[in-house]
Parts: C-alpha cells; structure tokens; sequence
C-alpha cells in the first residue's frame, strides 16, 4: 500500500511538473486567430509567418482556400495549412480518410487517427530522401500531414508540416503540441 500511495505521489508530482513545464513553454508562444473562418491555434515564437494569407482560387475566380504558411529558418522548418471551404473541403477531407482507410498514397506506409479540435483528424508521415529529379536529399526530409473537418463537418483543414531530419525530435515534439492548441471559435 505504501509503494502504492508513493507511485502516485510520484506520479501525481512529475505530472504537475510537466504541466507546468508546458503550460510555461505554450505561454511563450504566440496566437494566430483568423477571425473570418473562425479557427485559431497557438505556434512557437521562434516561427514566423511566412507572407500573407492567401486565398486560393479556382479556374471561375472563386475562392476555395485560404492559405497560411510559417516558417523556423533556423532549421528550415515550415508548416502550411490550408482551410478549404465548402464544399469542396468536405470532399478532400473524405479523400483523405478513404487513402488512409485503404492504405494508399500518403498512408502507404503507415498513419493514423489523431483527435485535433475535438474532431477526428487522419495522420500520415514520410520521410523523403530523394527530389523529384532522383537527387538525394541531404539531409532527408520528415513531412507530416493532418487532415481533418471545420467544426460544421462541411470544409476541412490540411497542414502540412516539414523539417529536416537532424531536428525531427524537436521539431515534430512543437508541431504536436501545436495540434493540441487547435481550436473553432464559436
């Protein structure tokens, strides 16, 4: 009993701290809130926004897309996220669940069903040692895609997130914790 009631003071302590930890690590970070569509999530001060916000066009001039892309040049990392509207965002992100479902494309190799904004998101990752022309890459590449729906279920959220190998631990460790602090305003 007493080992027992240890372990969960133990616990209980290191669970706090780490809390704590990341409570103080997040309070650093900085917001972007996009007020039209109604999403925001918070990213590592050290990333900066790349440009403006884009609207993506279709071949009639309306817009299907906006886009948002950041950067850490230190370590070349970048994340893109695209919010594509009703309803051509509904079909992508239906897209994406059948690939995964079926293990194809992206979800070849493997992915999975996270939990981003209270909805559930498809995850897939790969690591890319050859460009488009066969040349290595050096160092190779870690991307990470998370799809998932706005909170009307009718468009849908892409990011794609990419950084170099020597900083994948670190790196991905921020863009997971950036899934985390995804929300829809009400």
């Amino acid at each position: 009993m007493k080992r027992f009631i240890l372990i969960s003071m133990v616990s209980f302590f290191f669970g706090a701290h780490v809390s704590a930890q990341n409570n103080t690590a997040l309070s650093s970070w900085k917001t972007y809130t996009n007020d039209k569509y109604g999403f925001s999530f918070q990213y590592p001060s050290e990333w900066t926004k790349y440009g403006k916000e884009a609207n993506v066009i279709d071949k009639t001039g309306s817009i299907v897309a906006i886009r948002v892309d950041f950067i850490r040049r230190s370590t070349r990392t970048t994340i893109l996220i695209e919010y594509h509207l009703a309803p051509h965002g509904d079909r992508l992100y239906q897209y994406a669940v059948s690939q995964y479902n079926s293990s194809k494309g992206w979800y070849e190799k493997g992915g999975k069903e996270i939990q981003v904004a209270g909805s559930k998101a498809v995850e897939a990752f790969t690591t890319i040692n050859i460009d488009g022309r066969g040349n290595a890459i050096n160092p190779p590449i870690r991307i990470i895609l998370v799809n998932f729906l706005d909170k009307q279920k009718t468009g849908s959220i892409d990011l794609k997130f990419t950084t170099p190998l020597p900083h994948d631990d670190i790196e991905v460790a921020k863009f997971t914790k950036l899934l985390s602090t995804f929300k829809f305003s009400d």
